[in-house]
């Protein structure tokens, strides 16, 4: 019998999330000259007002 996550939902969220942040700050880490693959993980994945911070503080 399968037993329900004892850590419960928000642990599972922030699991969920931790992939698509490390994805999100590693693309603004690097820098690229080519602002696509951020532009589309922050769309994606909800960050668009992150990447407009990250725009504004970075030109």
């Amino acid at each position: 019998m399968h037993q329900p996550d004892p850590r419960g939902p928000a642990y599972l969220q922030r699991v969920q999330l931790l992939q698509p942040e490390m994805i999100k700050n590693f693309l603004k880490e690097v820098k690229l000259e080519d602002q696509l693959p951020l532009i589309i993980v922050c769309d994606r994945l909800d960050f668009v007002h992150d990447f407009v911070l990250y725009l504004y503080q970075n030109g």
